[in-house]
């Protein structure tokens, strides 16, 4: 015979809880069941977010591989004039190159993913020159200089924004200034070593119309109000 510890009632002997109070009854000459929902598992796998993003990696790498391999036999087997699967190949290894790579890597090194990448497009543009050769001198006289160009500014910002932590409105002035000079290089590059018609004239064009968006950040970093609305509107 057992009694309730709250409010002293009789029990019976089968009670879990006590019928007047709903206190649970813990009895120790009475063997505990076992919980059902206790398994060795856990319900819910955690997995850690690197491992995550190496599972999404790799399901995407499979499914830019498939049109791959479908552009290969079409080409082998219906389409064998041209060998244009080569460039559905190379622009899709380039973009995973680019953008599913790395995800793949453990410990990044941006440095060595910068030279990788400038060396990677360098290698994509030069097929197209040697495929195609329609255009001769184009990939020294105008591809490689506005190529390397691209890869130093990338790789002067990469500097800046790793020595120290900046702000977002500083970043987007620095990536539209770094966007002003490129499109006036390579305006001229086109210009000059490329005789692309108006290619400078819209290279100054577009130098032009981005500026007019430097001077708004400019303002914006330098006016505090300015900031503090930004922060608020754009939650930054």
């Amino acid at each position: 015979m057992s009694y309730c510890v709250n409010c002293g009632v009789e029990l019976d002997s089968s009670a879990e809880k006590c019928a007047l109070c709903a206190t649970p009854v813990i009895n120790p000459n009475k063997p505990e069941k076992a919980n059902e929902e206790q398994t060795p598992f856990a319900k819910v796998m955690h997995v850690p977010k690197e491992t995550q993003k190496r599972f999404i990696a790799m399901i995407v790498s499979l499914v830019m591989l498939i049109p791959n391999i479908v552009c290969f036999f079409v080409n082998a087997f219906i389409f064998p004039d041209s060998f244009w699967s080569i460039y559905v190949a190379a622009t899709s290894f380039l973009v995973w190159i680019l953008c599913v790579l790395p995800f793949f890597i453990k410990n990044y090194r941006a440095y060595f993913m910068w030279a990788f990448d400038t060396l990677a497009v360098s290698l994509y543009v030069y097929l197209f020159y040697v495929m195609g050769r329609e255009l001769d001198k184009w990939y020294s006289q105008c591809a490689l200089p506005i190529i390397l160009f691209l890869s130093l500014l990338t790789l002067c910002y990469l500097i800046w924004v790793r020595h120290k932590k900046r702000g977002i409105i500083l970043k987007a002035l620095i990536i539209c200034i770094n966007i002003a000079l490129a499109v006036l290089v390579c305006g001229f590059i086109l210009g000059v070593g490329g005789n692309v018609a108006y290619a400078a004239e819209i290279g100054v064009v577009l130098f032009l119309c981005i500026t007019a968006v430097i001077g708004f950040l400019v303002y914006c970093y330098k006016s505090k109000s300015m900031r503090k609305w930004l922060s608020k509107k754009l939650f930054t």
